[in-house]
């Protein structure tokens, strides 16, 4: 008979056996009154030869098969009973297990997402990212984005790629024609990048296998978020003609709504954050960057053949590069680095989560010592009943089935809990993580995030009721069924056990909360730390100029003198000016610094990054003039730069650098006219990048920066009207302030600080749910004993400071064990701290006073109830 007939059809089985049994019973019956036997006596002698009917029964459902089955739905039930009679300790374990499990299952369901799904597009396996180690920029850029030339040689001679493509960093393009002006992102690709990477637009066409020529590149491909929201997602857009700065491109596709392209900027390590692109636009080479020494700065993405492995096509491109660079005369040779795609699109993530990740291991076994104690300890009170189970004929091995039933039960129904609970932190997570966070439209509570909290609950059910069914394996039924001082001095003997579970938790909890402290310690400093330039009361604005319209650098240079005037105009403002890089956007134009009769290699010459400012840039930015004077517009064709104080340090350490002369190229010359201080150009945490500011002149992208003294609504309509009033066809994105600008640098940071910091709460929180657990369940078990001693005269503060010290002795051994471990972890963590030693003696202090007095806290309450008990009441009951 199958168990799924006897689970459903139970009742109509079972009555079936009693019927059976009765049946065979009143034979026998009839059979002794037929042989003369008083009916009464006959009847009798029937049940005895019988044997009882409850034994006939269970011997006939073993028969059957369905005696295992019907044991473990006993334990099933018995358990729920038995949860139910004690709401206080199923409320505590399963509140333990839902925090725990939530946070754990939403990190977990992040890391998932991120780093261990693979990429959506077929054979991901296949995708790999590209990038040159050049021996001469070593000691600057470990690895460098590849240029033109090595991305033309790969493509022509490379057997060993199925096929390789290129993005090039997101530009700015106005869309013009339909509707208000938009400043939209677009990334310049190859003509064979999306068919590298197996994806074929929703709409329309991939682009023409020429677009990528020069003449020809009048091709462009949308997004589905910009189809929807600018085009109101029509389809007859495929085939029409849109206005991109100022000249038509043809839309050949759309692409899928679930489709994510790799950003430029995640595939490079020199560049700072990039807006999401809306279009895709043909990318074309410049003959000026098609040496194989120049033009380096792109994404190279390779799609290898089926049958060859990464070292085989490393070592492929590696000579088709140095027969490039030899081609050149140009030693040493590069060497080709190769990576997985997504490991290249994650590799900014993957340390802090894998961080995370450790932390949530911490915290699942602060959840399994959590459950432990609270299990060990109710396990300890019920010794009694065990014993008199085991007395009743129950072996130990359906007495350990019993326990793990139970704690099955309680895992199961936390995670059920957790998941309800992880379902609302893991949309409060996306919603804090910054918008450069790679992947994040992957992550979500998917099978396999369910598939782990399962058996993460499991888990923890099933270790939990080991320890306890070992603990109650090991106890003698006759001394725990002898009075009930026996068993109180019996269960002391697990106060070691319980004790050791309390301090492991402790220290667990005590290095996951140094740790955040340090990463609190270490953001605080970073907020405050010297930027170089004002914050309060700056405006930007990212602006780009159509180019058909400016085709010349003299009417590009005229909208920008008209664009600063009009501003200077506005109510509020103070001053303005243009840039072409903002601080805190990332490292671009990044070049030696050529002094006169400099005979040094290229790489051992220093670096500069190069930028374009107009005359008052540092007076809006609050930028000191430390030497000389500003640029002006007088300057404009004469090579006049200023330089940052790091770039006069590292270039003219000593000497005066006014009046100094220095070229990039052979085409130009610069001569320093001022120095100015150090400025952050790509992160809080990196030291001032040297900087040479040149004026600028005619650029069709640059950013607008005011100064103001009101807010940036009470601005923002003005100076659209003055932007316009250069020319109406100028998109105008949204305002922006300094201080959004450093908020969204600090974001990454901020993100896994706030991570840190919550599983650290977390873990002091269980941490002290288990204190309590325990020492509430170790008064209800040593009641008489409290009782006894209260009735010898014992005092208030006697009973008080047994039980305080009960509870904080384990927590002292866990917190000495905890800043070991912590101390330990400060050699690992000290590379991610800024401004902070691992070894901060006011962040430890801080730990050990939190978890001091969160132990004290949890162990207070119990110790408050054991004072009120009432000696002969409990004696009564005993």
């Amino acid at each position: 008979m199958s168990w799924l007939t006897r689970l459903f059809r139970k009742r109509k089985l079972e009555a079936q056996l009693d019927s059976e049994l009765l049946f065979h019973l009143e034979q026998r019956t009839a059979e002794l009154i037929a042989a003369g036997v008083e009916s009464g006596e006959a009847r009798r002698r029937a049940r005895i030869e019988f044997g009882g009917l409850e034994r006939a029964k269970e011997e006939c459902r073993k028969a059957r098969g369905t005696y295992s089955l019907d044991s473990v739905l006993q334990d099933i039930r018995y358990g729920i009973r038995t949860l139910h009679k004690s709401p206080g300790f199923t409320t505590i374990a399963t509140l333990t297990l839902a925090l725990g499990l939530a946070a754990s299952t939403a990190i977990f369901s992040m890391i998932n997402g991120v780093l261990l799904q693979p990429l959506e597009y077929p054979h991901p396996g296949q995708l790999v990212a590209i990038e040159l180690a050049v021996p001469q920029f070593a000691r600057k850029f470990p690895v460098i984005p590849p240029n033109p030339a090595a991305y033309l040689a790969w493509s022509h001679q490379a057997k060993s790629l199925a096929g390789i493509g290129v993005i090039e960093v997101g530009d700015t393009l106005n869309l013009t024609g339909s509707g208000e002006p938009a400043l939209l992102s677009a990334d310049a690709v190859t003509s064979n990048l999306f068919d590298v990477l197996g994806v074929k637009p929703s709409l329309g066409r991939d682009f023409s296998p020429d677009a990528d020529q020069p003449g020809r590149n009048h091709e462009v491909i949308l997004t589905n978020t910009l189809w929807r929201n600018r085009f109101h997602s029509d389809p007859s857009i495929i085939g029409h003609a849109i206005a991109l700065n100022g000249s038509p491109y043809t839309v050949v596709g759309v692409l899928p709504p679930s489709l994510h392209i790799p950003q430029g900027n995640q595939l490079m390590t020199v560049i700072g954050p990039t807006p999401k692109p809306d279009v895709f636009v043909p990318e074309v080479f410049p003959k000026s960057q098609l040496a194989a020494d120049t033009g380096f700065g792109l994404a190279v993405i390779a799609r290898l053949k089926p049958d060859v492995s990464r070292a085989r096509a490393t070592a492929e491109l590696n000579v088709i590069v140095g027969r490039l660079f030899r081609s050149q005369s140009i030693t040493p040779y590069p060497k080709t680095v190769m990576m997985p795609l997504r490991d290249m699109i994650v590799r900014s993530s993957k340390r802090g989560l894998w961080m995370l990740f450790a932390a949530v291991l911490a915290v699942l076994l602060i959840i399994c010592v959590n459950m432990a104690s609270l299990v060990l300890t109710r396990a300890i009170g019920r010794e009694h009943e065990a014993a008199i189970r085991s007395a009743l004929g129950a072996s130990r091995g359906r007495l350990l089935r019993q326990t793990v039933t139970e704690t099955l039960l309680l895992g199961l129904l936390g995670g059920a809990w957790g998941l309800v609970l992880a379902h609302w932190a893991l949309w409060e997570l996306l919603a804090l993580a910054p918008v450069s966070f790679p992947r994040l439209h992957n992550v979500r509570l998917d099978g396999v995030v369910l598939g782990f909290t399962l058996i993460i609950s499991l888990l923890v059910g099933v270790l939990a009721g080991l320890l306890a069914a070992w603990r109650t394996a090991r106890a003698n039924p006759q001394d725990a069924l002898r009075s009930a001082g026996a068993r109180s001095a019996a269960s002391n003997a697990g106060l070691r056990a319980r004790g050791l579970l309390i301090g492991l938790e402790t220290a667990l909890g005590t290095i996951l909360l140094i740790a955040a402290g340090l990463f609190l310690a270490s953001f605080a400093k970073l907020e405050g730390a010297p930027k170089g330039f004002a914050v309060e009361h700056i405006l930007t604005v990212n602006l780009q100029l159509p180019a058909a319209q400016y085709t010349r650098k003299d009417q590009r240079s005229q909208f920008w003198h008209r664009v600063l005037a009009a501003t200077l105009q506005l109510p509020g403002v103070e001053s303005s000016a243009v840039t072409n890089w903002l601080p805190l956007k990332g490292e671009i134009n990044d070049d030696p610094v050529n002094l006169p009769g400099d005979t040094r290699p290229v790489a051992e010459r220093p670096f500069a990054s190069y930028r374009c400012v107009s005359p008052s840039y540092f007076k809006v930015l609050g930028i000191p003039l430390l030497r000389g004077r500003e640029l002006t517009w007088a300057d404009a064709g004469t090579g006049a730069v200023v330089i940052s104080a790091g770039a006069a340090s590292s270039i003219w350490p000593g000497v005066n650098p006014i009046g100094q002369k220095f070229d990039v190229g052979p085409s130009s010359g610069f001569q320093v006219v001022g120095v100015v201080g150090d400025t952050r150009s790509v992160t809080l945490l990196e030291a001032p990048t040297p900087m040479v500011y040149q004026l600028c002149q005619g650029n069709a992208t640059a950013s607008l920066i005011l100064r103001t003294r009101l807010h940036a609504t009470a601005v923002a309509a003005e100076l659209h009207r003055a932007i316009w009033g250069a020319n109406p066809s100028v998109a105008i994105p949204r305002i922006r302030t300094m201080g959004q600008i450093v908020s969204t640098s600090l974001a990454p940071r901020r993100f896994e600080t706030l991570l840190t910091s919550l599983f650290a709460a977390a873990a002091l929180l269980l941490t002290c749910m288990g204190i309590y657990g325990v020492v509430s369940y170790s008064v209800v078990s040593r009641a008489r004993e409290i009782g006894i001693r209260i009735a010898l005269g014992a005092h208030t503060s006697d009973v008080y400071r047994m039980t305080l010290g009960q509870g904080l002795r384990p927590v002292v051994l866990g917190l000495l064990v905890g800043v070991g471990g912590a101390l330990a972890l400060g050699r690992l963590i000290s590379g991610l701290l800024f401004e902070v030693r691992p070894y901060d003696p006011t962040m430890l202090v801080a730990a050990i006073g939190a978890v001091v007095t969160t132990a004290a806290i949890a162990c207070a309450l119990p110790a408050r109830r054991a004072t009120r008990i009432d000696p002969m009441a409990t004696l009564r009951q005993e």
